[in-house]
């Protein structure tokens, strides 16, 4: 049930729902002059909203030079959107603001967070639909893989992490979903990579490799990334499936994605 409580804004709020139909997402791409390890690294979620652990480790929670951003305060907190009977508060949309900016050269607007939130949260939904699940304690094995090395420990980072601000355990909840739906872009790859495709990658792509590289040297780890690479274009087409289909219900207009006048947002990656 949707507790109604006091808007801080003025405007009326509208109570319309709809189905989003709008401009395909835009997917993106490694650029040709970028080295290939780091975005192999990167993982399958190169969205902000998207990332598991490495991409928030090394891009948002320790950024060295984060795009000064500051939220309005938060004076009471609010469902704004309703998705498949599920609220969205205010703050969740807040921090993805907060997040995104980090990374993004252009100032990122309420209803573009909003747009990016619900991304996430319809492929959480479906995740779960489908029975998968992730435990703290699966994320924080995740974290501890990358930390040893780095020749830090969990605790160490449990501090990290809460003097940025953060609630340790509401850190671990979105890694969950990060994770989970990481699982479920592998999932969605119905194909595996083709010897063929790996050997075209290498030989068309010189310039991701030292010169002298044997093909050998680098096999698995183009299979790896073009894999990764198949499962993210899987899930984007998925979670569009998904935005189509939902059942989406704006309580503030601000927040109001479903109108083409929204912009792509940039991610610096």
């Amino acid at each position: 049930m949707v507790t109604k409580k006091k808007k801080t804004s003025t405007k009326k709020p509208s109570t319309k729902k709809t189905s989003v139909k709008k401009r395909p997402r835009k997917i993106p791409r490694a650029s040709k002059k970028q080295d290939f390890t780091p975005y192999v690294v990167g993982g399958v979620a190169v969205l902000v909203v998207v990332v598991a652990i490495v991409y928030f480790l090394f891009n948002t929670v320790f950024a060295t030079e984060p795009t000064e951003f500051e939220p309005d305060p938060v004076l009471t907190d609010e469902a704004v959107i309703i998705l498949n009977g599920e609220e969205i508060m205010f703050s969740e949309i807040r921090d993805i603001q907060s997040s995104l900016q980090m990374t993004s050269p252009q100032q990122i607007t309420l209803s573009q967070a909003a747009e990016e939130l619900v991304f996430q949260k319809v492929l959480v939904q479906e995740a779960e639909r489908r029975d998968i699940t992730i435990t703290s304690e699966e994320v924080e094995q995740e974290i501890e893989a990358i930390l040893v090395q780095q020749g830090r420990d969990l605790e160490g980072f449990r501090a990290e992490v809460e003097a940025q601000g953060m609630d340790y355990n509401a850190f671990l909840e979105q890694q969950k979903q990060g994770l989970q739906i990481e699982r479920l872009a592998m999932a969605e790859v119905d194909e595996e990579v083709t010897d063929e495709e790996v050997l075209s990658f290498f030989e068309d792509n010189p310039q991701f490799f030292e010169e002298g590289t044997e093909f050998e040297e680098v096999e698995l780890l183009i299979r790896n990334h073009l894999t990764q690479e198949k499962s993210f274009e899987a899930l984007i087409a998925l979670g569009q499936a998904l935005m189509m289909q939902a059942d989406i219900e704006f309580l503030d207009d601000d927040y109001d994605f479903s109108v083409d006048a929204a912009q792509p947002i940039q991610v610096d990656i």
